[in-house]
């Protein structure tokens, strides 16, 4: 069998041979036209992409299959098409020493397994009336140990790919967070190994991999790595200029993904399909690949209530006319403030926190924005938003939820617009409050101003001595029932 770039050459497949066709008006009228590219060759060589029709699409991954078995290097980034298997692209890093990353290989290798089937699990939640064998899943990653970064830590590569399983772009980003999720609470149960924090999961689960333009996709099975040359930097003036990269910006990194495991949907790992698929190349790009002529997705996909939505990322908390300074996450603050939100209501019950910030200013109130499961669900539609999260104010008069709707309508709305809405406070003991707010001791911050409308003294009153303290309500109470001391009123007369 020819190899890969002779039959890309014959069949006028790169890009360079497609624009000098096209450029010298050979197209014929019986000459396919152009197809958009179905990859991208990272070394930037012949135009920097191959136009593979779909009628190709199998012969081009038997002829790939064949010069992975054979040990050629291949650069090849594959695009996804608008529906596609499933797929996930993680980066997992740790410390060295780590108890699963720096763990020895069949001890790392079972946990990787366990977090996978996690997310298995959390899938399954997306299609109630059962997804059967949809749930398959391809676990592929580097041979060998975690890679050793230049600050000393650890870091793993794994591609999870669905082969069953055929998802457009929207439900691959509802995915995606769900599979978020389940491996933050995942970490939270483990007693030791990678941080649980939400922030850091959505790092390592990258979304940028679902994109319409060319990142959309991923880097195919058995394909080599490139890495940025460290002495060029791969800057325009120094590149045509280095020895070491020979004016490329980018240098082999080898480190080609394989097949590590197969699990099927009940998680069990077949060991038969694994060993099939980690020696039989061809038949392991077939399962892998990407690119589907399907136009549908998988049927009986359904969003759950509470389900994390995925605008978590990229939304931020006003600033409140404030700078906001950043709570770090060892502090007993920052674990104060989860539990906080995390008691608010049943539906945050299991919300993950990407971060903490306090304003500078004022009273110092607390911005909190959150992922995972509830993370969507606004108070004030009493249900979850399409695409966007909510976030949490903490100030000295309690927790309220908020959120990042900007929509200027009040339809559907209990309280007016999502922008401006605010629930009502959630309070905390007094001891929480020393913790968040040293300086505002001894009464609640709000409630006096927030009464300053009421008419009757005595009661503005007794809200004053219920702030200051709780168990004077008797006294309160009787001060408010006791009539007010002035002139009395004369009763008009009528004639």
């Amino acid at each position: 069998m020819e190899d890969l770039q002779r039959w890309c050459i014959r069949n006028r497949l790169y890009a360079d041979q497609q624009a000098l066709h096209l450029a010298k008006g050979k197209a014929a009228e019986d000459d396919a036209p152009p197809v958009p590219p179905s990859h991208l060759l990272m070394d930037g060589a012949r135009g920097g992409a191959i136009h593979v029709p779909p009628a190709l699409e199998g012969e081009f991954l038997r002829h790939l299959g064949a010069d992975v078995a054979a040990g050629r290097s291949h650069f090849l980034h594959e695009i996804r098409t608008p529906v596609t298997r499933l797929y996930f692209d993680m980066d997992w890093a740790a410390p060295a020493g780590d108890a699963v990353l720096g763990a020895a290989p069949e001890t790392r290798r079972g946990a990787v397994l366990e977090r996978v089937r996690s997310v298995q699990r959390a899938l399954a939640r997306y299609y109630p009336a059962g997804a059967g064998a949809a749930l398959d899943v391809l676990v592929c990653g580097v041979e060998g140990d975690p890679r050793t970064t230049d600050d000393g830590a650890l870091k793993l590569g794994l591609h999870l790919i669905f082969p069953k399983l055929f998802v457009d772009r929207e439900q691959a980003l509802l995915l995606r967070a769900g599979a978020v999720t389940a491996l933050r609470l995942h970490a939270e149960r483990s007693e030791a190994g990678t941080d649980a924090t939400a922030a850091y999961w959505e790092k390592a689960v990258d979304a940028g991999r679902y994109g319409d333009n060319r990142s959309g996709g991923l880097r195919m099975l058995g394909c080599w790595k490139l890495t940025r040359c460290k002495v060029c930097n791969n800057r325009p003036a120094a590149r045509p200029h280095c020895v070491r990269c020979a004016g490329r910006g980018r240098l082999q990194s080898g480190r080609p993904y394989a097949v590590q495991a197969y699990l099927c949907s009940e998680g069990l790992e077949s060991a038969e399909v694994t060993r099939h698929l980690a020696t039989n190349a061809v038949a392991a790009l077939s399962q892998a690949a990407l690119r589907t002529a399907r136009v549908a997705p998988t049927p009986g996909f359904r969003r759950y209530r509470g389900a994390p939505g995925v605008g978590a990322a990229a939304a931020r908390p006003p600033s409140c006319g404030s700078a906001l300074a950043l709570v770090r996450r060892e502090t007993p603050e920052f674990a104060r403030i989860r539990d906080l939100v995390r008691r608010t209501s049943p539906f945050y019950a299991s919300l993950g926190v990407l971060d903490v910030k306090r304003a500078t200013r004022g009273a110092g109130k607390y911005m909190v924005r959150v992922a995972g499961d509830g993370s969507s669900y606004c108070q004030n539609v009493m249900r979850d938003h399409g695409s966007v999260t909510i976030y949490f104010e903490v100030s000295p008069a309690g927790v309220t939820q908020r959120c990042f709707c900007r929509c200027a309508t009040t339809d559907g709305r209990l309280d007016g617009l999502c922008s401006a809405y605010r629930s009502n406070a959630s309070t905390f003991d007094g001891a929480t409050r020393d913790l968040l707010f040293p300086g505002a001791r001894g009464r609640a911050p709000g409630l006096a101003t927030r009464s300053a409308g009421l008419a009757t003294p005595s009661l503005q009153r007794m809200i004053q001595q219920l702030a200051d303290d709780p168990r004077a309500f008797p006294a309160a109470a009787a001060a408010c029932a006791a009539p007010a001391r002035g002139p009395a009123r004369r009763r008009p007369r009528f004639s």
